[in-house]
């Protein structure tokens, strides 16, 4: 199989492809997911993929015009563990400041206070995790 990024020939074994079976090289994901993670919510482009593509959150297949999200599942078995806590945090981040529910906490050595409705009232409960 020839991976259409780095061009270069590889066992079946060695090729990943998302549901829309464009199969890329290990080493041409995990340089795409890599570059991702590392700038973020930023949109940027990867090196020899020929495409801006958006944040870390929301990839997609690098194959031209493909559309197909990068799952969660990839990630976690390409990157190596720096990579895959920095992906987590962007998680995390994104959750947080995408629920109304949820707030960062201002304290130092806390991350997360989260926040809940109860019987659809205006009272706020809080329940702290570190």
């Amino acid at each position: 199989m020839t991976c259409s990024v780095c061009y270069d020939d590889y066992e079946g074994e060695e090729m990943y492809a998302l549901s829309c079976k464009h199969y890329f090289c290990k080493d041409c994901w995990k340089a795409y997911i890599s570059c991702k993670i590392k700038d973020g919510k930023k949109r940027v482009t990867c090196r020899n993929l020929h495409r801006i593509g958006a944040s870390c959150l929301s990839m997609t297949c690098p194959h031209n015009k493909c559309e197909t999200v990068v799952d969660e599942k990839l990630v976690l078995d390409l990157m190596d563990q720096e990579m895959k806590d920095k992906y987590a945090k962007f998680v995390a981040k994104n959750f947080v400041d995408d629920n109304p529910y949820v707030k960062w906490c201002p304290a130092p050595n806390w991350y997360v206070l989260n926040y809940r409705v109860t019987n659809f009232s205006k009272k706020w409960e809080s329940n702290s995790v570190s």
